[in-house]
């Protein structure tokens, strides 16, 4: 076994124990927050500032690199100090139960952390990764990710709902435990990491040059639509947590078992997408989750019931894990291995500020609207979402090409060929803001 195949089994490992952090992070810190009385405004900050702050450091990822040389000094010093936040984090809800202040500066930090570290991670793991493998290697990375996130959610909503009657906030303080040595244990799996040699000097294109020139390149329509799309997303993505735990009066454990039906259903489908994707290429999956994304918003404001919610997420999960997985090597296929690290970082500096801008909107008129005549606010929310979610696919989605050759089929004395050439290599996603939408 060589050291990518070693450091490719590592990833796993990690996998496992960032999933189980993630899964308490991206689950149960709003419903914290909404423990400690925070308001809608408060709310869509929480969600989108640590996310924009991240996002903005993330465009010095290049001198930091050119500064260290080495990416895994970054990629452990980032994961430790996330690790490590989670300690205040854990003594919040005992001692300062009240302070929204410092929740939203803990969580800031954190996101400049993990930030840093996607670039990095996503980096090193494009170069150790076989082209032939891409799908097969990120889909089995994201099974692993959707069931430990899955195992961890059950855990802590169960957690949750034991304490409630007794002390809601000490049950944070535990599931928060929980997240602190999961996240430990994975610093620990990447110290091990084996980094191969750069081959060729990074080429860094300025970030005024790229965002000149956004429209003229095929990665930069993508970068603009996969940015509106997030703009969409988190304009309701803050409000479905208030929507089932104030206005349907779900329970800690409902509410976990809804979340974890997405898991579920992406954990069974990623397999087949990440096939499809080493198949055909990742546009046909990005066009088809991208029309469908829009449905999902829809459904939450036809149905109430949790049993058919449960439905709903399940369906939402596998439309969701498509559209992740194809912009994830749809990046890699769109960008050249010399310059993944400063593109990844600009993808997600514009996403960062998408989400942002898309949650203060999203807080705006949930404060603003006139609630008398709007009936339930938050079903206008995500109406507008859905919307815009459409809007945005049925305009870019005719703008963007596929970036790799994919099947052709021979027709006549000719058997059928797979053709699997990458024109150009590139960054991938963080498997971790990571956040899932609705």
């Amino acid at each position: 076994m060589d050291d990518k195949e070693k450091t490719v089994k590592l990833m796993y490992l990690d996998t496992v124990y960032a999933a189980i952090k993630e899964g308490v992070n991206a689950n149960f810190v709003l419903p914290f927050a909404i423990a400690m009385n925070a308001g809608s405004q408060y709310l869509a900050l929480i969600s989108s500032m640590p996310q924009l702050l991240g996002s903005f450091c993330q465009l010095f990822s290049a001198d930091l690199m050119n500064l260290l040389k080495k990416r895994k000094t970054v990629i452990v010093f980032a994961a430790l100090i996330d690790a490590l936040m989670w300690i205040p984090l854990m003594l919040m809800p005992m001692l300062w139960s009240d302070n929204i202040f410092l929740l939203l500066n803990i969580l800031v930090i954190q996101a400049i952390a993990n930030s840093l570290l996607s670039p990095f991670f996503n980096s090193l793991l494009g170069d150790i990764m076989p082209q032939e493998e891409r799908g097969k290697i990120t889909s089995k990375l994201n099974q692993i990710s959707g069931f430990m996130s899955l195992i961890s959610s059950v855990i802590a909503g169960f957690v949750l709902a034991v304490f409630k009657p007794i002390n809601p906030f000490f049950g944070f303080s535990l599931i928060f435990f929980l997240a602190f040595f999961a996240r430990l244990v994975s610093t620990m799996v990447k110290s091990k990491f084996i980094e191969p040699e750069v081959k060729e000097a990074p080429k860094f294109e300025s970030f005024f040059h790229f965002t000149r020139n956004i429209r003229k390149s095929n990665f930069g329509q993508f970068v603009m639509y996969n940015s509106w799309i997030k703009f969409a997303v988190g304009m309701s993505a803050p409000f479905f947590t208030v929507y089932m735990l104030k206005d349907l009066n779900m329970d800690f454990l409902t509410f976990t078992l809804i979340n974890s039906a997405a898991i579920i259903s992406s954990f069974v489908v990623l397999q087949a997408w990440g096939r499809s994707i080493d198949k055909e290429g990742s546009r046909k999956m990005l066009a088809i989750t991208g029309f469908l994304i829009p449905t999902i918003p829809l459904l939450w404001i036809v149905f109430r019931d949790a049993w058919i919610l449960f439905v709903i997420e399940i369906f939402s999960g596998a439309v969701w894990a498509g559209y992740n997985l194809a912009t994830s090597n749809f990046v890699i296929d769109a960008t050249k291995s010399e310059n993944r690290l400063i593109m990844m970082s600009y993808h997600n500096f514009f996403i960062g500020v998408a989400t942002f801008v898309g949650a203060m909107l999203g807080g705006l008129l949930v404060y603003k609207l006139p609630l008398d005549y709007m009936g339930n606010v938050n079903h206008f929310i995500f109406g507008l979402s859905a919307f815009l979610r459409l809007c945005f696919s049925l305009y870019f989605m005719r703008k963007i090409k596929e970036e790799r050759f994919v099947d052709v089929e021979l027709h006549g004395p000719l058997s059928k060929r797979i053709i699997s050439i990458l024109p150009k290599q590139g960054a991938i996603f963080d498997f971790i803001p990571r956040k899932k939408g609705k």
